[in-house]
């Protein structure tokens, strides 16, 4: 809120208590940090000077993440397999215990 005593213009910050509308606000969005600003990826339905709580997590997986597990060769020799889904799900289910059990005992190890 600006004020003006005299001739001179002051700046009293007016602060909103911490639960103020932010109870029915919830949204989840991709975003970018580029030069010191987060950049939304898409228009957000918000009021111009709004505050908002941030919390940030880590990017969802892409192509782009995935392909960098193997090299090109791999995945060009990987074009050439004749494999049969049927042979697919007869290997995975020779496998013993759980996938559930393998992912927890792989989360463990980290």
């Amino acid at each position: 809120m600006l004020t003006c005593s005299g001739r001179a213009l002051t700046h009293e910050r007016v602060t909103p208590p911490r639960s103020a509308k932010l109870k029915d606000l919830a949204m989840t969005f991709e975003a970018v940090y580029e030069n010191g600003v987060l950049r939304p990826l898409e228009s957000l339905a918000l009021s111009n000077l709004q505050h908002v709580l941030v919390t940030i997590s880590g990017a969802p997986a892409t192509a782009d993440d995935v392909a960098a597990y193997f090299e090109p060769e791999e995945w060009e020799a990987a074009k050439h397999d004749d494999i049969s889904l049927q042979e697919v799900r007869h290997a995975l289910s020779s496998i013993p215990g759980s996938l559930a059990d393998a992912v927890i005992a792989s989360r463990e190890e980290r």
